[in-house]
């Protein structure tokens, strides 16, 4: 065999040794699943600027499984003279099967108290014709897209933002001088234990 091509050979075979003993450190990471046990399982969050207008939107939810949480929320908010009190039921489907992490799909169902001005009558707001207010008890459902972090290294303050919708059950009829669908949003801010 020539010097030649002994040295490819030589050559070859120590890059082949080269590329056998740098591969675990070539290796990709591997990621594995959330489990139920992965980090904290429950989170509880506040509106910190609701809390600066006088109002309160709280949201409390337990992971559990990887995909699901289930958990509650009260609002509670003044527009002028209308009131609305709403405590619902939640449920969110986390894409990433990261729970209480990441994107989520959820539902709601609730009850909600809101107190209207009545105009189901002509009145030209003199004090003879005074505004009358009355309050509705409704149920509701809801469907909002929301996004939390966990943030630290032990994964103990939680941010979220999301946004959707709610619709009152009461009839139109019931609900006049106030919507029957609302859009809805969130931005939370709290701890995850």
């Amino acid at each position: 065999m020539s010097l030649r091509r002994q040295l490819i050979h030589s050559g070859t075979f120590a890059w082949a040794a080269l590329l056998v003993a740098s591969a675990p450190a070539m290796a990709q990471p591997t990621y594995r699943l959330a489990t139920v046990n992965d980090g904290p399982s429950h989170v509880v969050t506040i509106n910190p600027f609701f809390l600066l207008a006088g109002w309160v939107a709280a949201d409390y939810e337990q992971r559990v499984n990887p995909t699901l949480s289930l958990g509650g929320a009260f609002n509670y908010q003044e527009f002028g003279d209308d009131r609305y009190t709403d405590f619902d039921f939640k449920g969110r489907l986390y894409a990433t099967e990261h729970g209480l992490r990441g994107f989520s799909i959820g539902m709601s169902v609730g009850v909600s108290s809101i107190r209207i001005t009545d105009n189901s009558f002509i009145c030209d707001f003199t004090p003879e014709c005074p505004l009358t207010k009355k309050t509705v008890t409704s149920p509701s459902l809801g469907v909002e897209l929301n996004y939390q972090w966990l943030l630290g290294s032990n994964r103990h303050t939680a941010v979220a933002i999301g946004f959707g919708g709610k619709r009152y059950l009461a009839s139109k009829e019931t609900l006049r001088g106030s919507n029957t669908v609302i859009p809805t949003f969130r931005l939370g801010l709290g701890y995850a234990f």
